[in-house]
């Protein structure tokens, strides 16, 4: 999962995603309930909205290939083993070490595909 929640502990990675959609849809759903009576709530529910799309797309580990959060790596090389944000405390996780040898490269630009902080220029 590339969703690092804290609160919530499961036996797998799939319930804690399906236990949080949940919670998030509730919340729309309570939200959308409050904007029909009452206009103010539409301003809240879409600044609520955008705080949620925010923390869930918040990649400390820089797992995801497209977008990488430098938070998790500053506080890392500061000597951190944890990241607080917010309301929870996250593990990170340090990043592993690559060798090339380039006696054996193809010139294949595979590991520049595969390197998940983009490192490798050719």
């Amino acid at each position: 999962s590339l969703i690092i929640l804290p609160s919530i502990s499961t036996k797998t990675g799939k319930m804690k995603v399906f236990i949080y959609q949940l919670i998030i849809l509730s919340i729309i759903i309570i939200l959308y309930v409050f904007q029909i009576y009452n206009t103010f709530f539409l301003i809240w529910s879409i600044i609520l909205s955008s705080l949620i799309a925010l923390i869930v797309a918040e990649d400390f580990n820089g797992l995801t290939p497209t977008y990488k959060s430098e938070l998790g790596e500053r506080s890392w090389n500061k000597g951190n083993k944890t990241f607080k944000f917010l309301f929870g405390e996250y593990k990170l996780q340090p990043y592993g070490q690559i060798n090339l040898e380039r006696d054996k490269c193809l010139g294949c630009n595979v590991c520049i595909d595969v390197c998940p902080r983009n490192l490798l220029r050719f």
